[in-house]
Parts: structure tokens; sequence; C-alpha cells
């Protein structure tokens, strides 16, 4: 009976793993549809007016621009904050949204970069590539891994906890896909620094490692063209 009801219970889990890793591979793939043309739009826009443009140069440009425009969003959506009480339960209610909105900016930075070195427009190579460069940036995979949201899902809950915690790492999982902001942020005015920072934070850190791997593909380019 106990060996069957563990078969029943990993069963379970792995079906729930398949489950999130498909939800999330969903919620990417409407994001890169709903950001591809803006991100063409900035990459043509950080294009213009350059005679040779640097790919590096205007690649950093770009990252830092986008980095603080959502600083000064999640700010804004922090701002309840400011006042005890009831400020500090909107705020706490707005998590979730403030989530979101540096996923969003993520899944546009990286695409705006993708489009500014050129790469082309298959879309499944695009959301391949978008994410992988978002398992890195929340430390779901690491540089050398190869993983698609199934695997980037499996691997962190098969890393973190045993089989049978499996019930109660799924909150752990979303939480490090979505993470919980710190305490710090529900502090009357010094949450809305935090909020900012951590926006600021989490999308450079896509942009730094969107752009390395670029970078990568671009030199084995030429390394073959050779």
């Amino acid at each position: 009976m106990d060996f069957q009801d563990g078969t029943r219970h990993e069963r379970l889990a792995m079906a729930l793993l398949e489950h999130v890793g498909a939800r999330f591979g969903a919620l990417v793939h409407h994001l890169v549809q709903g950001n591809t043309r803006k991100a063409r739009r900035l990459a043509d826009k950080a294009r213009r007016g350059q005679d040779r443009p640097d790919p590096g140069i205007l690649s950093q440009n770009l990252i830092e621009s986008l980095a603080q425009e959502q600083a000064l969003k999640n700010g804004g959506v922090n701002l309840p904050s400011i006042f005890p009480g009831l400020g500090t339960l909107v705020s706490f209610l707005l998590a979730g949204a403030e989530n979101f909105l540096i996923l969003d900016q993520s899944v546009t930075v990286i695409l705006t970069l993708w489009h500014l070195h050129g790469r082309d427009d298959d879309r499944e190579q695009q959301e391949a590539f978008v994410i992988r460069v978002l398992g890195e940036a929340y430390e779901l995979i690491d540089e050398s891994g190869e993983a698609n949201a199934q695997d980037i899902t499996r691997r962190y809950m098969t890393r973190e906890l045993p089989q049978r915690y499996l019930n109660v790492g799924f909150n752990r999982v979303l939480n490090r896909l979505f993470p919980p902001r710190s305490r710090l942020r529900l502090v009357p005015v010094l949450g809305v620094f935090v909020s900012a920072f951590d926006g600021y934070r989490t999308v450079v850190s896509a942009g730094r490692i969107a752009l390395n791997h670029l970078q990568k593909k671009h030199d084995q380019a030429a390394g073959r063209a050779r």
C-alpha cells in the first residue's frame, strides 16, 4: 500500500511539474507575441542616427534605459506603501502586478537585444532563447545548462527538494519564478526604493545574460565563417 501511495504521489508530482512548466511556457509565448513589435521598434530607434553603430555600446545603453524605466514603474506601483496601514495592505496586494511587470520588461529587453543583434524572426528560437535567459536570470539553471520551460521547473524542484516534499516545493517554484518582495518593500517610503531597485536589478541581469549569449553566438558564427 505504501509503495502504491508513493508511486501515485510521484506521478501526481510529475504531472504537476509538467503543468507548471506548460503554463510558464504559455505565459512566455504570449509575452513574446505581445512584445515583439515593441522590441523591433526599440532596436530600430537605438540604431537610428548611428553611422557605424557598435552593437555592444547600443546594447548596454538599451539595457540601462529599460532598467531605469522598470525602476520607475516598480516605484510607482508601490507608492501606496508610503501610507502605513491601508497603504501597506494595498502594496502587499500589488506585489503580483509588480512581479508580472518585471517579467514583462525582462522579456522586452531580451527580445530587443535579439533584434538589435540581427537575429532572425523564428518564433520558436526566440521563445527558447527568452526562456533560457529567464531561467538563468531567475537562477533556475546555470549558464552551461540546456533547458526548456518544463526542464527549468523540474530541475529546480528535484535539485532543491526530496520527492516526498514536492507538494510543498510547488509553492517554492512559483516563488522562485516570481520571487516575493523583501519585507522592506512594505516599509513606508523605503519600500518604494526597494521595489525600484529590484525592478532595475532584475532587468539588468536579464539584459546582461542575453547580451552574453548573443555575443557568443556572434563569435561562433564568425569562427565558422573563417
